[in-house]
């Protein structure tokens, strides 16, 4: 499953590895998966993680993350997004998800930096 929650310094995490998630149908079907997991938290309680590796988003995958991002907007509180070695995604995506959400969001390169950030609340 490739998403699941983590502790870090105290903190719950719900860290989302989409970075080998293989085909648009696959994309869809776990982000969905995501979003029912995280809509049922309590408002604004969800500190998320999501790692894309060096995924390179298509179209059908944007499509599935417009459609379900904002069932999660309610429940996030804060999100990191690590796409790491992906030339000009960050800006695309956070934009657009920050825009979908109106939820912090922060991009890094690697995943510790993410989950340090995401545990200061700072």
């Amino acid at each position: 499953m490739p998403f699941h929650w983590i502790q870090h310094r105290g903190e719950q995490i719900l860290y989302v590895d989409l970075s080998g998630i293989g085909g648009s149908g696959a994309l869809a079907a776990e982000i969905g998966a995501i979003s029912d997991l995280a809509a049922v938290q309590p408002e604004q309680s969800v500190l998320a993680l999501v790692d894309l590796g060096t995924r390179h988003l298509t179209d059908a995958g944007n499509s599935s993350m417009e459609d379900d991002i904002p069932r999660l907007a309610p429940c996030v509180r804060r999100a990191a997004i690590v796409a790491g070695g992906v030339p000009g995604l960050g800006g695309v995506v956070l934009n657009a998800i920050a825009q979908l959400t109106g939820r912090e969001i922060k991009l890094f390169d690697a995943v510790e930096p993410a989950k340090d950030w995401l545990a200061r609340g700072t």
